[in-house]
């Protein structure tokens, strides 16, 4: 199981954000949600595979109206 932050829907505030953590000692890196998938080394994911963590599985089958403002992927894999 795995959850990462992403870069894909802010680039510059992430990037921002990740070098002010540095600043203060902390490692953050977003990454994109190919650079994510490569981390489950090509092992199955369940049902509904590398989602906004906002869209996997919802309570009552349906995400909130501001689902995409997660900005983390998640995802669950078979071993």
């Amino acid at each position: 199981m795995l959850s990462h932050s992403t870069d894909e829907f802010a680039p510059d505030r992430t990037h921002q954000a990740s070098a002010e953590a540095k600043e203060r000692g902390a490692t953050w890196i977003p990454r994109s949600k190919d650079d994510i998938l490569r981390t489950f080394n090509g092992r199955e994911l369940l049902d509904p595979g590398l989602v906004l963590v906002s869209r996997w599985r919802p309570d009552g089958g349906v995400s909130g109206h501001d689902a995409d403002r997660a900005w983390s992927y998640g995802g669950i894999a078979l071993i």
